[in-house]
């Protein structure tokens, strides 16, 4: 059943799909760079769409 919620994904997971540690992935957060879904006081979390967006918005031209 689909419920139209976005899948929430941790910083370790995050880290995976771009390559860095979680560390950088919540300091890119705290940085307004990639946007963050905070779920309590310490729980943070980010949507698919954002990570995407934020590999889209660092994209560069292939290199020849």
């Amino acid at each position: 059943m689909e419920t139209g919620l976005a899948k929430l994904l941790t910083a370790d997971q995050v880290g995976e799909i771009i390559g860095r540690h979680p560390r950088i992935v919540l300091d890119l957060a705290r940085r307004g760079e990639l946007t963050a879904v905070r779920l309590g006081h310490r729980t943070i979390r980010f949507q698919e769409s954002d990570v995407q967006d934020y590999i889209d918005a660092h994209r560069t031209p292939a290199l020849s």
